[in-house]
């Protein structure tokens, strides 16, 4: 017998389920359907906080997520709730009780697990939005990180950084100069920066 097809989450309902979840357990809401996030390897972890010394270092000024912070990303089509390995967001309306809204940097960190939505489906909804101005989305398992920036015409240019020492990221309108080394996003990781 076919069970009936179950009507999507919206956002509010999402939020408001959040607190029956079950300690350290965290879901991402995707087109109205409930994903279960896995949970990330050592060196995921430590390229997690690397990072978000990174950012706080450009961003003093702003909030930075290291990925226990809810996006509301609201898309042409549906809204979706993320859980994003790092986020600036610097706009003071931005922060809500229970997610992020506007935010100017999203990084994720990809897995062989995860690469696919990171480089797809979230990139694609991570665009829609209109605050954001650079997509970073770092390897970890060896040194290569690419990404999406807004450009002042409202389109987006992609870029690669693979085996590099140091991370010269373009000048993007909005946002400080961005240099950093490999050494710091891979600190302490089995990842070979050579």
């Amino acid at each position: 017998m076919l069970k009936p097809a179950r009507k999507p989450l919206t956002f509010d309902e999402y939020l408001a389920g959040m607190p029956s979840w079950p300690e350290g357990i965290r879901y991402e809401l995707i087109g109205g359907e409930l994903f279960l996030m896995t949970g990330g390897t050592p060196d995921h972890d430590l390229i997690k906080g690397n990072i978000y010394l990174i950012m706080r270092r450009l961003f003093p000024n702003c909030y930075v997520t290291a990925g226990d912070a809810n996006l509301r990303a609201e898309c042409l089509t549906e809204e979706n709730g993320y859980f994003p390995d790092c986020m600036v967001v610097c706009d003071s309306t931005g922060k809500k009780d229970f997610y992020y809204g506007n935010p100017l940097v999203i990084v994720e960190i990809g897995s062989p697990g995860t690469q696919y939505l990171d480089r797809a489906k979230k990139k694609q909804d991570y665009m829609q939005l209109p605050s954001l101005r650079l997509y970073l989305m770092i390897d970890s398992t060896r040194n290569q990180m690419t990404g999406v920036y807004r450009q002042s015409s409202n389109t987006w240019e992609e870029f690669r950084c693979s085996g590099e020492s140091t991370f010269h990221l373009p000048l993007i309108a909005g946002l400080p100069e961005m240099v950093f080394t490999a050494a710091e996003i891979y600190e302490k990781t089995a990842v070979h920066l050579r």
